[in-house]
């Protein structure tokens, strides 16, 4: 059995790099340290404007961000969707009975939630943010326009890595509902995470048709 796992800001501010051979002796695709410390330190590089830095969420993130901000908006941003397109060993499934977990995929676009993170705390509130998501190598952090009816925003999201073993696309039908319907991992149920990415994009006003159709197949498979 999984032992379910709470992913909120105690875990990751508890969760040191210490005992990281230990934990993930023997898993593959699991960052280092230092690979993480080297991503976030690029992302960190690239930051133009210390005062409008901002995280761009449209998963997990959008209910269970973990990490402190000051202020949030809707917004959308072009060239990428979000898409079930990352077999999950860990989060939503495990090696024996993978699940499906989201990314930024390219192509189209994505309406989403980003956050603003204040001047002062940018270093340490990323450096949660880079815990939370560079966990594996599956996402590319990657600075992205974010327009909102206001005005533009930079922000950092996290595109996935098509040359990645577990990127996924065009998978049967019949094989995604299974997999939603059966895997769960340490942060719970596949089909969990689908209905709650659901459910708060049409609390945001945000309607995402696809995972509305996703969502009521799996709900009709599972009875």
């Amino acid at each position: 059995m999984t032992t379910k796992i709470e992913l909120t800001r105690a875990h990751l501010v508890k969760d040191d790099d210490r005992d990281w051979a230990s934990r993930y002796k023997g898993m593959s695709d699991i960052a280092s340290p230092a690979e993480r410390a080297g991503a976030l330190r690029n992302a960190i590089d690239a930051i133009q404007d210390w005062d409008a830095v901002w995280a761009f969420a449209y998963g997990s993130l959008m209910w269970n961000p973990a990490f402190h901000f000051d202020n949030q908006t809707v917004g959308k941003i072009y060239g990428l969707h979000r898409a079930f397109c990352l077999r999950s060993h860990i989060g939503r499934g495990t090696p024996q009975q993978p699940g499906l977990m989201l990314g930024l995929d390219r192509g189209g676009s994505c309406r989403g939630l980003a956050y603003h993170i204040s001047r002062g705390s940018v270093e340490g509130e990323l450096d949660l943010l880079f815990k939370r998501e560079m966990l594996t190598r599956i996402y590319k952090p990657t600075w992205v326009t974010v327009h909102t009816p206001e005005h533009q925003l930079r922000a950092l999201t996290f595109v996935v890595d098509r040359d990645n073993d577990r990127y996924t696309r065009n998978l049967p039908e019949s094989e995604q509902l299974e997999m939603f319907a059966k895997a769960s991992g340490q942060l719970g149920p596949c089909h969990e995470y689908l209905f709650d990415t659901v459910h708060h994009l049409e609390e945001l006003g945000i309607v995402d048709r696809s995972l509305c159709r996703l969502a009521t197949k799996v709900r009709d498979y599972m009875r």
